[in-house]
């Protein structure tokens, strides 16, 4: 209501409102569609809210600045922030970032503000670079949300804010980024995912309509490529959400593996030919490699769990699958030469058998 008294007084008008939490909320206090009051202004809305961002049309335009900085921007605000211009490094950096503005503020700072020091002066972004792999990218955000008067959050919390939200009021997107939470950072397959949803619950049957729910999330990346759709999300986001899952009941986590499971070989199964060793078949199952190769590890370590695990197995999931299953996937991995995870999955099925009642 105070805003529409407002904007009368003017002639023209530009009015910005920054993280909405809930688009609905700022329509009722919004001249309504087709006031004359549009035409002499603008309104920018910045939000997460992407379930609720109306369909684009002549007065409508939705912007999506997911995918962070263009890269020459980035590494224009790295130099310039850290006051260190090393143009090798000035593209692996930003990259390995994802060019969101505030990771790049954050590591900036946190480069400038060590190097200031005598005793690490030498510290450059092959150091910094280093820190992210070994997992310390939470460490090195609080200089700049300590000293950044206008924004006092870290680009970690402020993500961890963003996926806690997603994950409890969107039943979707929780049980994507479960699938996410024991699969590798690289792309995942629209199809593995939907495959996954439909495996877990049956209260989702309409596979275009889980489609558009996932694309609509603003947390997750959407492409294609020649094997087709494909989804993925941040580094940083990702990295929370191996967080979150970390700590949910065993029982859940041998839910989402077991689901896992099923929808890679969905997948491959439904893409194969007969031969699985002509070029095609190669081609097809290519998306599932890097996935297998991460959920090869977790399942060592959740499914061979030799006693506190076996009667929580036999609980919540049918276990009389996995020879074949697991036999299948090492198929898979040997195609592709990765004969160690190959391996790996042959011995799983042996030891299933070796331990069936």
């Amino acid at each position: 209501m105070l805003i529409s008294t407002k904007i009368e007084l003017y002639t023209s008008w530009l009015l910005v409102v920054d993280n909405v939490t809930s688009i609905s909320r700022v329509h009722v206090h919004l001249p309504e569609s087709g006031n004359k009051q549009w035409a002499n202004g603008q309104l920018l809305i910045t939000t997460q809210d992407t379930q609720s961002i109306p369909l684009s049309s002549s007065f409508i335009k939705h912007i999506s600045v997911s995918k962070g900085m263009k890269p020459d921007d980035a590494r224009s605000l790295l130099a310039k922030l850290s006051c260190m211009d090393d143009s090798e490094m000035g593209k692996e950096v930003p990259q390995a970032l994802d060019y969101q503005p505030l990771a790049l503020a954050s590591a900036a700072i946190y480069v400038r503000q060590v190097r200031q020091s005598k005793a690490t002066a030498h510290f450059g972004w092959s150091d910094y670079l280093e820190k992210l792999s070994d997992g310390q990218r939470e460490s090195t955000e609080t200089i700049l949300a300590e000293t950044n008067p206008s924004y006092q959050e870290s680009m970690t919390t402020a993500t961890t804010l963003a996926v806690e939200t997603a994950m409890t009021s969107d039943k979707i997107i929780h049980h994507t980024f479960s699938l996410l939470s024991v699969c590798a950072p690289q792309p995942v397959s629209q199809d593995i995912v939907i495959n996954y949803i439909l495996n877990v619950d049956r209260e989702y049957q309409d596979k275009e309509i889980i489609a558009v729910r996932i694309q609509r999330c603003s947390l997750i990346l959407n492409g294609e490529d020649e094997s087709g759709a494909y989804i993925r999300v941040h580094q940083v986001v990702y990295d929370v959400i191996q967080s979150l899952t970390r700590d949910f009941p065993e029982f859940q986590q041998l839910q989402t593996e077991d689901a896992t499971i099923r929808s890679c070989i969905q997948f491959v199964e439904n893409n194969l030919s007969v031969n699985w060793d002509d070029r095609d078949s190669i081609v097809y199952s290519k998306p599932v490699i890097p996935h297998l190769k991460t959920l090869a590890i977790n399942t060592e370590n959740l499914f061979h769990k030799r006693d506190s695990s076996q009667e929580i197995q036999r609980g919540v999931i049918n276990v009389q699958h996995y020879p074949s299953s697991f036999q299948k996937l090492g198929r898979i991995c040997q195609m592709h030469c990765f004969f160690d995870v190959a391996m790996t999955y042959f011995n799983q099925a042996l030891e299933f058998v070796q331990r069936s009642e």
